[in-house]
Order: C-alpha cells, then sequence, then structure tokens
C-alpha cells in the first residue's frame, strides 16, 4: 500500500500499473467482478467518447435568445458575433470593480468605500452585466463537449507507460492512512452472514455450504474501504443531453444492461483473517434413553436370577481400610451401643490411616446430607441383619458397602449418560477451519491483503439526447 503512495523505484511503478489494471472493468450488477479485464475502462470510455455526436447547440430556441441577449450586454455585435469587441457598458464595469478592489486592498474609509459601490451600480451597471455573465455561464456549461475532449486527450496521448512498455491509466485513492496500520478497522462477522456475499459460481457456493454444514462461528478480520479516483474520467458527461450515439444503450440507469453499465468506485480489503468456530455442546434432552419401567424390570430379573447378598455386604475396589485391629474396638463399640457397620457412599472421604469405629461413627455424623445418591450421597452406617459378636477381619484397601437395587439402578443411568454422550460427540465433532471439500487453504501471513469486494456505481441512463436542441442534419431526422 506505501508503494502506491510514494512510488520511487521502477517496482514501485509497476505496482501501480496492476493496480490500476486491476480495479478498472466494466461492472455490471448482478454479475461477479472481473479484475484485470481484457478490455480496461480506460478503452471502453474512449470508445465511447469517439463514437459521441454532440448537438450544435445544448438549449432550446427560447434560452438561444436569452444567450443572444446576454452577448449583446457583453459584446458590440454591430459588426458582427464573429470576436466581436467588449460593449462600452462591460469596459465601464471593469474599470469601477478595479477601483472598488483598489480601495478594499488600500483598507479605505467605509464611508468612501460606500461611494465607490454605489457609482459601480448605478454608472458601471453592475446587476446587468452580472446576470448577462450568469446566463452565458449556465447555459454554456449544458454542453459536455469540453469535458469529453478533455478525457478524449488524457486517454489518447497522455498514458503514462509501465516498466514492461504497456500503457495504463493511472488510478489513485483514498484515504492514505490506509497505508498505515491505524487505517485499518476491526470487524467480526457471523458464518451464516457470509452465504449472501459469496461469489455467484455456483460451484463455488456448493463447496462453501458443503464446508459449512452445521458449523457455526464468526469470522475475525481488518479491514479497509478504499475510494478510487480516476483525473481520466468525467461522469457528468453521460448525464448530458447534448450528444448521442450510434450502436445501442451505454447503460440503462440500472447497472444492469449496456456496453458501461456501471463503474467501480470502491474497493474492499481484508487482512489477518481468522475464523473461530463454536465447539457444538451436547443437548442434554436428546440422545438414547431407557425408561424407568424396563430398568426396573432388568433389575428385578437380575436379583432375582442373581446369587443374594450376605448381611456383610459386598467388597468394593474404591473402599479404604477402616481399622488395622478392627476386633479390639469391636466390643467397646458394642458397649456403647453402636454396632460395627458397613459404610456407603462417599468413603473415600475417610482417609486411608487407622481410625477406630469411634472414630468413623463421629465422621459420619458430622458429613452433610444430601439427597441425592450420587457423589454427593450421605454417607451413613448400614446395620447388617445380624449382629456381629465375632472379630471383623482385616481388610486390605477395602471397605464394605452393600449394593442395593437404588444403588444398582443409579450406576446404569450414569453409564448410559455417559454413553449418549460420548455417540453425541463423536457424530459432530469438528476440524477447526477445515477448507471446503477439495480445496486446500493455508492460513495466510500477518501480511497479506485479500481483496473481497468493489462497490459500483451504475451509471445514469445514456445517451439521453434532448430533441428541442440544435442537432446536425441527420441526427435531427430521428427526433421527427
Amino acid at each position: 500500500m506505501s508503494r502506491l503512495e510514494t512510488a520511487r523505484n521502477s517496482q514501485d511503478f509497476a505496482q501501480i500499473a496492476d493496480f490500476s489494471r486491476m480495479v478498472n472493468f466494466p461492472a455490471r450488477r448482478g454479475s461477479a467482478a472481473q479484475p484485470y479485464a481484457q478490455t480496461p475502462l480506460w478503452q471502453v470510455h474512449l470508445g465511447m467518447l469517439r463514437d459521441m455526436i454532440f448537438a450544435h447547440r445544448a438549449w432550446s430556441d427560447a434560452e438561444d435568445a436569452e444567450y443572444r441577449a446576454a452577448r449583446a450586454v457583453l459584446y458590440d455585435t454591430s459588426q458582427g458575433d464573429v470576436f466581436a469587441p467588449l460593449s462600452e457598458a462591460y469596459l465601464l464595469y471593469r474599470e469601477y470593480a478595479r477601483i472598488y478592489a483598489e480601495l478594499q486592498l488600500s483598507e479605505a474609509d467605509p464611508m468612501l468605500l460606500n461611494s465607490a459601490m454605489t457609482d459601480w451600480l448605478v454608472h458601471g451597471s453592475k446587476s446587468q452585466i452580472e446576470a448577462a455573465e450568469a446566463t452565458i455561464a449556465r447555459l454554456a456549461s449544458r454542453s459536455t463537449l469540453p469535458l469529453a475532449n478533455d478525457d478524449r486527450v488524457r486517454i489518447d496521448s497522455l498514458l503514462p507507460v509501465d516498466p514492461t512498455g504497456l500503457t495504463y491509466a493511472m488510478t489513485s485513492f483514498s484515504p492514505l492512512s490506509a497505508s498505515t496500520e491505524a487505517g485499518w478497522l476491526r470487524a467480526e462477522v457471523d458464518l451464516s452472514a457470509i452465504d449472501p456475499v459469496l461469489d455467484h459460481d455456483s460451484a463455488g457456493q456448493r463447496a462453501w455450504r458443503s464446508w459449512l454444514g452445521a458449523r457455526r462461528g464468526v469470522v475475525s478480520f481488518r479491514y479497509v474501504m478504499l475510494v478510487l479516483h480516476r483525473e481520466w474520467f468525467t461522469d457528468v458527461i453521460y448525464r448530458g443531453e447534448d450528444w448521442t450515439r450510434e450502436g445501442g444503450k451505454v447503460s440503462d440507469g440500472s447497472g444492469t444492461h449496456g456496453a458501461l453499465a456501471a463503474v467501480p468506485n470502491r474497493l474492499f480489503l481484508v487482512r489477518q483473517v481468522t475464523v473461530k468456530l463454536d465447539r457444538p455442546k451436547p443437548d442434554a434432552q436428546t440422545g438414547p434413553r431407557v425408561s424407568d419401567d424396563a430398568i426396573h424390570a432388568v433389575l428385578h430379573r437380575k436379583l432375582r436370577s442373581g446369587p443374594r447378598a450376605k448381611p456383610s455386604g459386598r467388597l468394593t475396589a474404591s473402599a479404604r481400610v477402616l481399622s488395622a485391629n478392627a476386633g479390639a474396638n469391636t466390643g467397646a463399640s458394642l458397649r456403647k451401643g453402636v454396632r460395627p457397620g458397613v459404610l456407603a457412599g462417599r468413603a473415600a472421604t475417610l482417609g486411608a490411616r487407622k481410625r477406630s469405629p469411634q472414630t468413623v461413627v463421629r465422621m459420619l455424623r458430622t458429613l452433610p446430607h444430601h439427597d441425592n445418591g450420587t457423589d454427593g450421597a450421605a454417607m451413613r452406617v448400614v446395620t447388617p441383619s445380624k449382629p456381629v459378636t465375632a472379630k471383623m477381619a482385616f481388610l486390605r484397601s477395602a471397605v464394605i458397602e452393600k449394593l442395593d437395587q437404588g444403588r444398582i439402578y443409579q450406576r446404569l443411568q450414569h453409564a448410559a449418560d455417559l454413553i449418549s454422550q460420548r455417540n453425541r460427540n463423536a457424530t459432530q465433532e469438528v476440524i477447526p477451519n477445515q477448507p471446503p471439500a477439495g480445496t486446500t487453504r493455508h492460513p495466510p501471513p500477518s501480511d497479506t491483503i485479500w481483496v473481497v469486494g468493489f462497490g459500483c456505481d451504475p451509471l445514469p441512463q445514456a445517451p439521453n439526447p434532448n430533441p428541442n436542441y440544435s442537432w446536425p442534419n441527420g441526427v435531427a431526422a430521428q427526433f421527427s
């Protein structure tokens, strides 16, 4: 970008020529942009200028009478209208205008300035002369012929040449702050908002939608909008009513049809593009579920057909050692009215070191109580159906836990939830920044600038000749 702003060597001028060829092409509404067109915009514009047929006079008969009256005030037309000298009134007007300007520069007394202005209005015909000048300027500006001649000379004779010897029409841009880091803005766009602005190519759209699928996320980037400036293109010419053309319409006014329907006037650039995809969240309400009645029926059959649990309960691998010498403390606990029990719930919180049954009972009473039967269930003592009077066997890394029907149901339900969640994650796994099928995309370097679009303006309906103007004979016959 800095090379386009201040060219210093042949490489910079080569980039300017490349930029000019990229942004100058005939545009059309509903069609994709065509940078580096085979026939650039300046050649199309030059062809239109060469085909234009201009009117002899860009005003009507009534306006022609106004024009002649204004010229009679400014010029002495008694000896002819060609090379007519200035009228006496016009010469006197210019003399009073010079005197008044000198008084202003010398900071003369206000009374003297007022007196000079009065003489200028009365004797110098100030109002009449300035009205005649305005009439001639207004009617003369109706003609676009001078503007067309200027553009024709710039393209035909004054085009620069790039280092390879090819001509191009120089095109500049604003703001110049785009060549600095501060001139770029930051933006973030949802992936769903990109679809309407994609290329109209059907294959490209299919590839994009195939990749997008159910993905959700945002695209973050920095961007800038450049306004293009062309000294060799004057769009006011195409609004004029004093020219026509053989060979069809230049534009229909909508930017859709014509040899030059629209012109690209803005350029959109982005850089530092990153894609952030949202990781899918599993839906707790979806996935395979088993009804409570079916689970209860299976558990009922299992419990009836399987071996009956012993009063002392079953051993679990996650239990801890309760006491290194349980028999020594059993009698003491029975004398206090506390049976040696079977621990259920969060047994790991009791610790791995040796404790007496009294210590265990005190810990159980102080633990908080929860109604659910999962990891936060209350620690409790499950008393065997028969009193235990013998010594308790020494257990290595185990605590006796009774698995009743409700406990088994909770574990089966938890296992079903884990399996369902794993299946959903496997089917909805997203590979971040995966390109569409059949394409290979590498992350752009930080200094890469991408052209993402052009802003085009349609030309007005042209040609639009005014039949009241004075035209050459062949053209005038078309209006009769």
